[in-house]
C-alpha cells in the first residue's frame, strides 16, 4: 500500500471561513471542529495521523447522522456566497472519494466512495 499524506488546513484557515477553529483531542492526535445551527451539532474529528475523519451530525440527543471514514489525504474549508463547506478527499488502493459537509448557513452532508 502506497504512502498518502493527509494534509489540512491552518488553523486561521477554519477561523477566516468558520469563525471557529479545531481543537485538540485531550490524550490522542485527533482534532475536533464543533459547530452549532439552527438547534444542530455537527461535528467533525478528524486524525492526520491515522488518515481519518469521523462526522457526528445531531439534533439534540437524537443523531441524524455519523460517518467514519479513512484514508483522509486532504481537508479543505471552502467559503463562497452559497455558504461554507468542509470537504475531505479519499484515497486508498482499493478506492477513491469524497465526503463533503455542508456547515453553513445550514447542515448537509454528501459522501461519495468509488471502487479503483
Amino acid at each position: 500500500m502506497a504512502f498518502r499524506q493527509f494534509l489540512v488546513p491552518e488553523y486561521h484557515e477554519f477561523i477566516d471561513a468558520l469563525g471557529t477553529a479545531p481543537e485538540t483531542v485531550e490524550g490522542e492526535t485527533a482534532q475536533r471542529l464543533s459547530l452549532e445551527a439552527y438547534g444542530e451539532a455537527m461535528v467533525l474529528t478528524f486524525d492526520v495521523t491515522g488518515r481519518s475523519v469521523h462526522c457526528l451530525w445531531s439534533r439534540g440527543e437524537r443523531v441524524l447522522s455519523e460517518i467514519f471514514q479513512e484514508g483522509a489525504t486532504l481537508l479543505r474549508v471552502e467559503d463562497s456566497e452559497k455558504g461554507a463547506q468542509l470537504s475531505v478527499d479519499l484515497e486508498t488502493d482499493a478506492s477513491r472519494g469524497q465526503l463533503l459537509l455542508t456547515v453553513a448557513p445550514k447542515f448537509g452532508i454528501y459522501s461519495r466512495i468509488l471502487l479503483r
